[in-house]
């Protein structure tokens, strides 16, 4: 390995989102990004252009700016270290932001032919790129969340209604869904499954009927698994200033409280079945198997959830350009508020179209 390629390679050694990367791998990665520098204001990624690359910055500092109608807000920044462009590697849509050298900086490029074309080679290496890119996005969706909650504050917008307090006290215990009493192929999203694959699904996340009322994720808690929801609704919940907030409310083909296996903390909102509600639960360990796993179903269910990471993601950077630019002095404050409350919903759930997780694969997923 040349000294240049040796350099490189120790950069991206210390990248937190490639600390996953087994070290030959990441020569290999090495051997394929491009270096470029960038001089001060110079634009590395446009808003708007196709998108089909993402940078590790390794010097200098870089600003992700949104259009508004007078110009522009930064919502972002990328320091040393740090991924940007990403999104494009997982789901090549147009860019929903501008990156922009704030100081003369040092990235390195990697196209998204070339992220596919490494994935396609190596299992291994597919595994760890989208695995750390799940990490990323799960970061920055609760970073963003996290400045929306924060704008919001600052401007006192409140304008949902209180819920009343939690207990879990004699909550009811959820009862078997199976047993001829639920058809998951009359299922929408589960219309185009295979039977075995049906079979497969339901050996490790068994569905249940849980009672309208039921928590099936408390805010502040360890999450222990994640649930793809097959019939019923269910209604996302967040403490503000003391009170139970109802943000948003989500029905069958939805997947919700996966973050908090991603990545460990806690959760984030409280979901409650607003009806009767049948779920599959996935267990932290089969979550985990599913988005460690080297077959095809492990592989497709990976980047499936990143995708739809990536366009949840792309919806709150949205949301919080429009509360940014609305907060500027030189705009009028919003009179409906009904909109800006809605963006205080905690990142918890990405919603997920789940006929796109199976083809007719021959790999069943694992018993647990």
């Amino acid at each position: 390995m040349s000294d240049r390629l040796k350099e490189i390679a120790e950069h991206l050694r210390h990248v937190p989102m490639l600390s996953s990367v087994p070290p030959d791998y990441l020569r290999a990665v090495a051997a394929t990004v491009k270096p470029q520098l960038l001089r001060r204001h110079q634009v590395l990624f446009r808003e708007g252009e196709h998108g089909d690359s993402l940078a590790v910055v390794t010097k200098g500092r870089l600003a992700v700016r949104r259009r508004v109608p007078d110009g522009h807000v930064d919502v972002g920044v990328v320091y040393p270290g740090e991924v940007v462009g990403e999104m494009s590697c997982v789901d090549p849509q147009p860019r929903n932001a501008s990156v922009v050298a704030t100081v003369e900086s040092e990235v390195l490029t990697l196209s998204r032919n070339a992220f596919n074309a490494m994935a396609d080679q190596s299992k291994t290496l597919a595994v760890a790129l989208r695995g750390a890119i799940l990490h990323v996005l799960t970061q920055r969706l609760r970073e963003t969340n996290a400045r929306i909650e924060a704008t919001l504050a600052a401007r006192g917008i409140d304008s949902s209604a209180a819920l009343a307090p939690i207990t879990l006290d004699d909550m009811p215990e959820p009862e078997d869904a199976s047993g001829g009493r639920l058809d998951l192929t009359k299922v929408s999203c589960l219309r185009n499954f295979e039977l075995n694959e049906l079979k497969a699904l339901v050996e490790v996340a068994p569905p249940k009927t849980y009672p309208a009322g039921y928590v099936l994720c408390v805010e502040g808690k360890p999450g222990d698994s994640c649930y793809i929801i097959a019939r019923g609704t269910v209604d996302i919940s967040r403490r503000v200033r003391g009170e139970e907030r109802h943000l948003a409310r989500l029905s069958d083909g939805a997947m919700i409280g996966q973050l908090a296996l991603i990545d460990g903390a806690p959760r984030a909102a409280r979901v409650t079945a607003a009806s009767s509600v049948v779920a599959l639960r996935l267990s932290r360990s089969n979550f985990n198997r599913l988005l460690s796993g080297r077959g095809p179903f492990g592989i497709r269910f990976q980047a499936q959830l990143a995708v739809a990471g990536v366009r949840q993601l792309r919806a709150a950077t949205e949301r919080l350009a429009m509360l940014m630019d609305a907060s500027r002095p030189s705009r009028k404050a919003p009179t409906d508020t009904k909109e800006l409350s809605v963006l205080q919903a905690a990142i918890e759930q990405w919603d997920m179209e789940l006929t796109r997780l199976f083809d007719k694969a021959e790999e069943h997923i694992p018993d647990a």
